[in-house]
């Protein structure tokens, strides 16, 4: 197990453990998924791949690989970014 993974399932207990909402705990990106057309991510880390058909997105899980087409990297701040165009898939790599 990583060490990526070992602090993923740690912060995952301690919050079922306190009873808390698992977006208050650091590091967890929140992701916002409007219709096929928008997608918003709070708690980024940063744009590692920016194409039109493909965008990868940093994150405190992994990378989040957005696909599909005409995509296009409409806000970008601190805390939050947002993809528009044609999504058609999300995944993570770890």
């Amino acid at each position: 197990m990583s060490w990526r993974e070992l602090r993923q399932k740690v912060l995952e207990q301690l919050s079922d453990t306190l009873e808390i909402p698992g977006e208050i705990l650091p590091d967890l990106p929140r992701i916002i998924l409007l219709g096929d057309f928008r997608l918003v991510v709070e708690n980024h880390r940063g744009i590692g791949l920016y194409q039109s058909d493909s965008v990868k997105i940093a994150t405190g899980c992994g990378d989040l690989v957005v696909r599909g087409r005409d995509l296009v990297v409409k806000n970008i701040l601190p805390d939050e970014l947002s993809v528009e165009g044609r999504i058609r898939e999300l995944s993570f790599l770890p």
